[in-house]
């Protein structure tokens, strides 16, 4: 619960400064999201930050209803994420700012202590999480000894399951971010990759809902499938790396670099470890967790609807 109560109040403290940015920078430039205009990421990356922090209160409270160890460790790595992303807000937008300082000095002025207070809040949440962690940790470990039982092997099959859970869930939203970013701020609307990226968005969320679905029921031909859809994601997300840092995409990405580049790295490494834990997966079908997780599905029906059956002496 504790873990919980940390999240909501650093998401609503979080959210408040962020507001406080977006009040003064839409107080400030007339069209913010004008196509010619070298500040029009700014709205994008606040409305990323807030929903990066919206996302973590959803794990937060998902790791503490299930009681889950392993989605509180991945609450603990999200929220370093953000830190890290509120590190580099600060930094892109002194960058955009500067371009005009004339413009946006007193903007800025009025945005850096705000600005300076998110990645401490952040920072110091991170902290709290690792050390809540720590001692969660037997605790949500017992919980999950007395759901599985003895069984050494079904215990590690599960941790393994739940790893790749929290993976895709990892994947989504990072995925997802970066393309929002690519399509806005990069791409223009007559470019057919434009269409191509957003109609890419909903089938990748749909793909990583099968992937779940392929684990915990051990469909095979599924996951082989998402297996070299990951291969083509990992191809994806180094091209896109090399492409962004070419002299000749330079205009291009010119004030969106910095974002885009921690986005594609974040994806393509939690594509390689989505990869290394599909085949861990993988190789553990057919060896009893299927059996457990029907089982599992067995003892939530309810019996109360079924008439009930008289039992005579004959029988």
């Amino acid at each position: 619960m504790a873990t919980l109560v940390v999240s909501v109040i650093e998401t609503i403290i979080v959210v408040v400064m962020e507001a406080m940015v977006a009040y003064y920078f839409f107080s400030t430039v007339d069209q913010p999201f004008d196509s010619e205009n070298t500040d029009k990421g700014i709205p994008i990356y606040l409305i990323l930050f807030v929903t990066a922090q919206v996302y973590l209160l959803m794990m937060s409270w998902d790791a503490v209803k299930h009681r889950n160890s392993i989605q509180l460790i991945g609450v603990i790595v999200f929220n370093l994420c953000i830190f890290s992303y509120s590190v580099f807000q600060f930094f892109q937008i002194n960058e955009l700012t500067n371009l005009d300082p004339e413009r946006f000095a007193v903007m800025f002025d009025n945005m850096r202590p705000f600005l300076i207070v998110i990645p401490c809040i952040v920072g110091t949440a991170s902290l709290v999480y690792i050390w809540l962690g720590i001692r969660l940790h037997h605790d949500f470990g017992w919980d999950i000894f007395k759901q599985i039982g003895a069984n050494a092997s079904i215990r590690r099959m599960y941790r393994a399951y739940h790893v790749f859970v929290l993976l895709i869930k990892l994947d989504a939203f990072f995925f997802v971010g970066y393309a929002i970013q690519f399509i806005i701020l990069v791409l223009r609307s007559s470019a057919v990759e434009l269409w191509l990226t957003v109609a890419v968005v909903p089938v990748t969320l749909i793909v990583l809902l099968l992937a779940v679905y392929a684990v915990r029921y051990e469909n095979k031909g599924i996951m082989l499938l998402f297996m070299v859809g990951l291969l083509a994601c990992m191809a994806y997300f180094i091209y896109r790396l090399v492409r962004i840092y070419q002299p000749s995409q330079a205009q291009r990405y010119l004030h969106t670099s910095k974002f885009l580049t921690f986005f594609a790295v974040v994806s393509l490494s939690a594509s390689v470890l989505t990869l290394i834990q599909t085949v861990i997966c993988y190789r553990n079908f057919n060896r009893g967790l299927k059996d457990h997780f029907q089982g599992q599905e067995d003892e939530k029906i309810d019996y109360s609807n079924y008439p009930p059956v008289r039992m005579t002496l004959e029988d």
